[in-house]
Parts: structure tokens; sequence; C-alpha cells
């Protein structure tokens, strides 16, 4: 972790995009507005790892990611059914390396989508939350109005 620059960007991003204030994080994590505000400068160059433990908790993101150990923010959960599904498709695969990592890659890039749609989705929630009830109404106009023009609509999501 040495690139303080990064590590402030990472922080700023995961927390606008989870629609959480500055204030509100230091609030959260018992320091001060203006710590935060320094570190998404990348003014202070060596938070500590407790620290940014407890700021990827508060945020719901991956330590490492914060810890530049990683480029995902997203949190694995393993459960028992994904466990024992990896383990039968691990056995299937016999030990060809390749085709494992090719599988690999596959279910990341699938829990990355995920990740980006449930995102999104609470972006646009939040978003449509802060309007009034005739702001709500027109953006629902508006949206029945795209899903009528074909260049804005996705065929896979049909109903």
């Amino acid at each position: 972790m040495n690139n303080p620059i990064e590590v402030g960007r990472r922080i700023r991003t995961c927390r606008e995009e989870r629609g959480v204030t500055q204030d509100e994080l230091g609030k959260a994590l018992g320091l001060n507005k203006s710590t935060i505000q320094r570190y998404e400068a990348g003014k202070i160059t060596r938070i500590k790892l407790p620290v940014l433990e407890s700021i990827a908790e508060e945020l719901n993101i991956n330590p490492e990611y914060l810890a530049l150990k990683c480029d995902n923010p997203t949190i694995y959960e393993v459960s028992d059914e994904n466990l024992y599904a990896s383990t039968d498709v691990m056995y299937e695969l016999d030990g060809d390396s390749e085709r494992i990592y090719e599988f690999q890659k596959a279910v990341d890039a699938d829990r990355a989508a995920e990740q980006a749609v449930k995102e999104r989705t609470e972006k646009l929630l939040k978003l449509f939350n802060q309007l009034n009830d005739l702001g709500k109404e027109r953006v629902l106009e508006w949206v029945e109005e795209l899903t009528e023009i074909e260049k804005y609509t996705d065929k896979r999501g049909e109903v």
C-alpha cells in the first residue's frame, strides 16, 4: 500500500457510490470529517490496517481492495451450496488447470456483473427516493417511454 492517492480515490469512490458523506463515514468510525478528507486526498501516507479494515467494513467492501491487494471491491460470500457446487465442478475438470482458470474467470466475471447491477440498482433507488411524488411519477413516465425505444432496451431482460 504505497500509493496513498489511489487508496484515497478508492475510499472516495466507494463512499460516494454508497451515498455516504465524509461526515457520516467519519462519525461511524469515530473520526473527524477532516481525517476522511485527508485520507481521500492522499495526504495521510500510511493509513493503519485496522483503520482500512474499519472503512471497508463500514462501506461493505473488500479490505484488500483498499489495501491495493486486489482490483475488485466485492466481498465474496462462500455458502455451503457454492462450496459444493465448486467442488463438483473442480472434480469434473479433473485438475485441468487451464479449464479451472477459465471457469474461475467466468465465475469472477459473473460475480462482478451481479455486483455492478446491485450497485446501479441501489444508486437508482437512492436517487428515486429523494424525489417527491411528482418527480417519481415523471421518472416512471420517462422509463416507460425509454422502454419503447429499441436502442435503450435490453432484449435479455424481457419478462
